[in-house]
């Protein structure tokens, strides 16, 4: 599928895709973009770090966007959410036992 990103939408793990029907959750092009970056993290990161990472490949994704999207994840145990000490900054990692092919 071509976007309008002026490249192909990312392909996801089928175990992904197929979860999101199940569970009746849309994937838009922009959450697909989303999606593959938390997938691909592969050490803890912040919201910051991983909006741009997105924004690399898709500009028009906000930050709103990108802790929805987090959110869900968490919700339905893709993603783990940490609390890093005095800082009090949170930090996403992935939980690598739910995507695997």
């Amino acid at each position: 599928m071509k976007t309008f990103y002026f490249s192909p939408a990312p392909e996801l793990p089928a175990t992904f895709t197929g979860y999101c029907e199940l569970h009746k959750y849309p994937l838009s092009v922009k959450k697909m973009y989303i999606v593959e970056q938390v997938l691909k993290m592969k050490a803890t990161t912040d919201l910051d770090t991983l909006r741009n990472n997105v924004g690399q490949y898709c500009s028009g994704v906000s930050k709103s966007s990108v802790y929805q999207v987090l959110q869900w994840m968490i919700e339905n145990g893709f993603v783990q959410k940490n609390i890093n000490g005095h800082a009090q900054k949170v930090l996403y990692s992935p939980l690598g036992n739910r995507t695997s092919q």
